[in-house]
């Protein structure tokens, strides 16, 4: 079992986990959430007139809901990774 599955794999939370299905609905790539995580992608979707809904079947639709999903999971490495880089050089000081 992957350790993904019981937590978002965008911030580690184990609370009010959702499945996000990252290129719409019409596709069965799911991945889980935290409920804050999937209404900040859901509305980033929705602002950037990403339609992911089931009537959406369009394949460029479900690659820019997936280039966006990919763009929030970098971001949320690069938190972590600064945040490792605080912590060793916090030890060394």
């Amino acid at each position: 079992m992957s350790r993904f599955e019981n937590e978002c794999v965008l911030c580690g939370s184990t609370r009010k986990l959702q499945k996000h299905h990252v290129g719409g609905r019409w596709f069965e790539f799911k991945l889980p959430l935290c409920h804050s995580h999937h209404v900040t992608i859901t509305v980033g979707l929705k602002r950037l007139r990403i339609d992911t809904s089931r009537k959406a079947k369009h394949l460029l639709h479900a690659i820019r809901a997936t280039l966006y999903f990919l763009w929030m999971l970098l971001d949320a490495l690069a938190r972590g990774d600064s945040n490792e880089e605080d912590q060793d050089n916090d030890g060394k000081a």
